[in-house]
């Protein structure tokens, strides 16, 4: 754009000051929108689709006033794709996502990883939130044990199974540091705070900090039973 402004020679400096600005305004302004408006309200995914389609609206509008009728079938074809994907492919998507494959070091990609992930992996819950995605989800892999995984942003955060040491080893360690404490502060709801521990220490106060908000919505502390009760169970055996 600023190429084609400086065509006319003439103000150039106000013509590309003003293009920068109205640049800089929009990006501040689709960041708030984005992440306080579109992401919480419509999730992640349908974010995208919105961005995708007020693209290829406005593409079609430019080059349907050019006459270019090539260009109308592509921006056409465009708007019908972006259409599409508040319709189709949901599911897929949450999977991927949810999956955390972004946060994959490995060197090789495995074009089997996610098939498997599919048919192995039961997705119990998804929220898109402004500062994170958050989900529950349980496997049945072949040869494993039954696992229930808490992940935020595809990162696991607490499980049933895999990583249950670390968060009883996370909830005790206190303990030994204060024994008889009057006060707890536990980050993170059903991470690494066992319930039975508040039965055998009788706290004067708990507070319990979180800052994600799907987190402490109804429908994910439904999925949440099986991971306290297991968590219950094994700091009672401790």
């Amino acid at each position: 754009m600023i190429r084609a402004e400086s065509a006319g020679g003439i103000a150039l400096g106000n013509k590309v000051g003003t293009l920068l600005t109205w640049n800089t305004l929009g990006a501040v302004a689709g960041t708030l929108v984005a992440g306080f408006v579109l992401m919480p309200l419509i999730g992640l995914r349908n974010a995208f689709g919105v961005l995708a389609l007020v693209l290829s609206l406005t593409t079609l509008m430019v080059v349907w006033r050019s006459g270019w009728w090539m260009g109308k079938i592509l921006a056409a074809g465009a708007v019908l794709f972006a259409g599409s994907l508040f319709f189709f492919g949901g599911q897929d998507w949450r999977c991927v996502i949810s999956s955390g494959i972004f946060r994959n070091r490995d060197k090789e990609f495995s074009p089997l990883a996610m098939s498997f992930r599919k048919q192995h992996v039961k997705l119990l819950y998804y929220e898109d939130s402004p500062d994170a995605t958050v989900s529950v989800e349980e496997d049945d892999v072949p040869g494993s044990t039954y696992n229930r995984i808490l992940r935020v942003n595809g990162k696991p955060d607490a499980s049933t199974h895999a990583d249950l040491a670390t968060q009883l080893f996370l909830a005790h360690l206190p303990m030994l540091a204060k024994p008889r404490p009057k006060m707890f502060l536990c980050s993170g709801l059903a991470r690494e705070f066992p319930p039975e521990l508040c039965c055998r220490i009788r706290f004067e106060k708990i507070v319990i900090a979180e800052n994600c908000e799907p987190v402490i919505a109804p429908q994910f502390c439904s999925q949440l039973e099986p991971l306290r009760a297991e968590q219950s169970a094994h700091t009672a055996l401790a």
